[in-house]
């Protein structure tokens, strides 16, 4: 037991996770998530931003938030790696970077990626559309490969692809994590509302589901309706459900 407990907080001492994001106010110039008003779409990248510090925060890793009046460089490429040298220099060996615009990523998807990030060099999580929500490295790796790293066709729907191409050609050990949806425009906020719609009533169509069940879904219930993003968009449509 000592010896596991002294094995989690050295993780934790070396693993940090970046929330790599645009201040709001910014973020909302890039993108246009709904068909709402300004001060909506405003208050609905607020809410992703918080989101994704928040989950980050409930991991066993030291968070920061990186925003735009910290990130150095002209290309998204250059910005990101500085980002990540600047964690390394911290004194961290492995670094995961998040965006805001994943809303199915949970806490327990980010402590599996720093449980791989401890057995593998590179972790990805790819997105839906050809991207990546997350990207850990360990330092050793990153400082390899830090100008190909720049390089990469950031904004692409191939930029996961090409970075998994890197590492296989590398023979680099590599974890791979689910797929998930990011919200990128208006079409992705709309595909992201009806699948919680769907999830919400096939699981409130339930007469009676065993009890084991149901504690099983309150935690993946709680990250679809019981969020933020959620409440800033003022969504219609399943009954009202208390997940407090």
């Amino acid at each position: 037991m000592i010896n596991l407990i002294t094995e989690i907080l050295t993780l934790n001492q070396e693993t940090a996770i970046i929330v790599f994001t645009r201040r709001a106010s910014e973020e909302v110039k890039v993108k246009r998530l709904s068909k709402l008003s300004y001060q909506k779409n405003l208050g609905l990248v607020r809410s992703m931003i918080q989101q994704a510090v928040t989950i980050a925060s409930h991991t066993t890793a030291k968070v920061f938030c990186i925003d735009d009046t910290e990130q150095i460089g002209q290309s998204f490429g250059e910005k990101l790696s500085n980002a990540f040298e600047d964690i390394y220099s911290k004194g961290y060996k492995k670094v995961i970077a998040i965006g805001n615009d994943c809303p199915n990523l949970d806490t327990e998807t980010l402590e599996l990626a720093i449980q791989k990030l401890a057995q593998t060099e590179v972790v990805l999580g790819p997105s839906k559309d050809g991207g990546m929500y997350l990207i850990g490295m360990q330092k050793e790796y990153f400082e390899r490969n830090r100008s190909t790293f720049e390089r990469l066709p950031w904004h692409s729907n191939r930029v996961f692809s090409d970075f998994l191409n890197l590492a296989t050609c590398q023979h680099a050990k590599t974890s791979i994590l689910r797929a998930l949806l990011d919200l990128d425009n208006v079409l992705d906020v709309q595909e992201y509302l009806r699948k919680t719609t769907r999830v919400l009533r096939a699981f409130l169509s339930l007469k009676h589901p065993p009890f084991i069940r149901i504690c099983l879904k309150l935690r993946r219930l709680r990250n679809y309706y019981d969020s933020p993003i959620i409440h800033a968009l003022q969504l219609r449509g399943p009954p009202t459900l208390s997940l407090t």
